[in-house]
C-alpha cells in the first residue's frame, strides 16, 4: 500500500506565520477560521491580497522561516512512524521549496519514503491520499481514497465512498487500516 502525503495545510501548519504576517502587515486581527475556502477567503481576499499574493508568502516563509512552520498536529510525528512500519508512505506536495521542506522534515523527524514534488497529484497512483485539499476528492481515480484532514476550508466536503474526513493524526494509522481491510 502507498501513501501521499501532503505538506502545507495537512502536516505543516503554513497557515499559522502566513495569518501572523498578514495580520502584522495590515494591523488586523485574523485566525485561521478566516481562511473559508481553498482561495484563502473573502476577508483576506478583501484586503486586495491575491491567491498568488498568498502563496507567495507561504514560499517566502518556506524560504526564511522554515524552522518555524509548526506541525499541524501533535500526533503527526507519531503516526507517521506507525504509518511508515507498514507501508510506503511519500511525501507528495506541489510547493518548489524543497529544500526547506525537507530540512523541515528532518526539524521534525517525520520519516518518509520519497519526495514527489507534483501539480497532479491524482495522477501519481498512490493508494491512499492524505491532504487538505477539497477539490482532490473530486478528481481521483476510482478506487483511490482521500483522507482529508480538517480544516476550515474544507468542510463542505462530505464523507463519502472515497472520502474519509480525519481531525487528528492519532486517528490516522486506525483509519488508514480499517479502508486497507474492506
Amino acid at each position: 500500500m502507498r501513501l501521499g502525503v501532503d505538506v502545507d495545510g495537512t502536516i505543516a501548519d503554513i497557515h499559522k506565520p502566513l495569518i501572523e504576517k498578514i495580520s502584522d502587515k495590515y494591523r488586523i486581527q485574523l485566525s485561521k477560521d478566516d481562511i473559508t475556502d481553498w482561495n484563502w477567503g473573502p476577508l483576506i481576499r478583501s484586503l486586495g491580497l491575491t491567491g498568488s499574493d498568498c502563496v507567495d508568502m507561504t514560499d517566502e516563509i518556506w524560504a526564511t522561516q522554515w524552522s518555524m512552520v509548526p506541525l499541524t498536529d501533535e500526533h503527526v510525528v507519531a503516526a507517521f512512524s506507525e504509518l511508515k512500519a507498514k507501508y510506503t508512505v511519500d511525501i507528495v506536495t506541489s510547493r518548489m521549496v524543497e529544500s526547506a521542506v525537507k530540512k523541515w522534515l528532518a526539524q521534525h523527524e517525520i520519516r518518509y519514503d520519497n519526495f514527489v514534488l507534483s501539480k497532479d497529484k491524482h495522477e501519481l497512483g498512490y493508494d491512499f491520499y492524505v491532504e487538505d485539499d477539497p477539490y482532490l476528492s473530486a478528481i481521483l481515480p476510482r478506487g483511490k481514497v482521500l483522507f482529508l484532514y480538517e480544516r476550515p476550508y474544507n468542510r463542505n466536503v462530505p464523507q463519502g465512498h472515497n472520502v474519509i474526513r480525519f481531525s487528528s493524526f492519532a486517528d490516522l494509522p486506525g483509519l488508514i487500516y480499517n479502508q486497507r481491510s474492506r
